[in-house]
């Protein structure tokens, strides 16, 4: 979720002493920099409510970018790539490619389209909260 706020402040959320060149580094690896660049104010552009401002494929990568500022050892991704179009869901991704890669991190991905999660170390398929499938 997104705070009714600028970028800068959801992202100063997890780190709040982050540096502009740390703030774009992240936004970078979650292929969000781009369009931020776009907006008239940058990282000051403020989201409105919950990221209304803007579509739901750059509130997933801004907040992906959160992720990447933060020093967390397991992060939770529920339905990353869920209503998004084909363009943003590859976006998403690569950028959860990426936050895999980080070093000493685990990633749990909750997810009803396999493409999300095809690239996934270990795949569990559960049914009525039960195991059917490793």
């Amino acid at each position: 979720f997104l705070f009714n706020t600028t970028i800068m402040d959801n992202l100063r959320y997890v780190k709040n002493n982050a540096t502009e060149t740390e703030i774009w580094e992240a936004l970078s690896l979650a292929n969000a920099d781009d369009f931020v660049k776009m907006f008239p104010q940058g990282l000051y552009t403020d989201l409105g409510t919950l990221g209304k401002k803007i579509s739901g494929g750059q509130r997933q990568r801004i907040v992906l970018a959160r992720a990447f500022l933060s020093d967390a050892s397991i992060i939770i991704l529920d339905e990353p790539t869920s209503a998004l179009d084909n363009d943003s869901d590859l976006k998403i991704q690569n950028a959860i490619e990426k936050l895999k890669n980080k070093i000493g991190v685990t990633i749990i991905i909750i997810a009803h389209r396999s493409s999300t999660i095809q690239k996934s170390d270990v795949i569990i398929n559960l049914d009525k909260g039960k195991i059917v499938q490793k």
